[in-house]
């Protein structure tokens, strides 16, 4: 099973941002962006779990979430990486005022390695993808359009809980299901 752990994001943030995603979108531009109801805040990218371990991610995930507790998190802004000049993820910020999203992140990427789930070789950023390039390339309307939502603020939301999700990759794009999702 391909799988992540991810902060789903409340219906009107992905209203706000499925908004901002049609401004930004040009039918010229070689950007494959996410549809509004996949957009989420990854926690830690699993990759493929072989389905007899899947009980013992789940576990991984609840132990990760334990005294923890919900934590606000506002949207704002917009950036890219490597650079708004060239990029190659869009994306919306995400700040919790309490990092517990930097401490969920690090707790499931230090007890994921009992599974065999490598490490990332970058640190966390808090953020919430919106579209992506096959490779960073030079976009000026684009970038000039992010830049004019660089200090927008697309909402705020209590994060009550954290969620194992399966990603089937098809040609229309991923399709996510909910595994299962654990409180906070």
């Amino acid at each position: 099973m391909r799988a992540f752990v991810a902060i789903e994001v409340d219906a009107p943030i992905r209203r706000a941002l499925a908004g901002l995603i049609e401004e930004l979108n040009r039918p010229s531009q070689p950007v494959k962006w996410v549809t509004p109801e996949n957009i989420h805040l990854t926690l830690k990218f699993l990759g493929d779990v072989p389905q007899e371990r899947v009980s013992e991610a789940i576990q991984i995930v609840r132990d990760c979430a334990q005294g923890i507790g919900p934590f606000s998190l506002a949207i704002q802004g917009t950036g890219a990486f490597p650079s708004t000049q060239q990029p190659r993820v869009i994306f919306a910020g995400a700040q919790d005022e309490r990092n517990a999203a930097h401490e969920l992140a690090g707790r499931l990427e230090e007890r994921m390695e009992a599974l065999g789930i490598e490490r990332e070789d970058r640190p966390f950023q808090c953020h919430l993808t919106l579209g992506r390039l096959r490779e960073p390339r030079a976009l000026p309307a684009l970038a000039a359009k992010m830049a004019a939502a660089s200090a927008r603020d697309f909402g705020k939301m209590t994060v009550t809980q954290i969620t194992l999700i399966e990603s089937t990759l098809t040609p229309q794009g991923p399709i996510y299901r909910p595994v299962e999702q654990m409180a906070l």
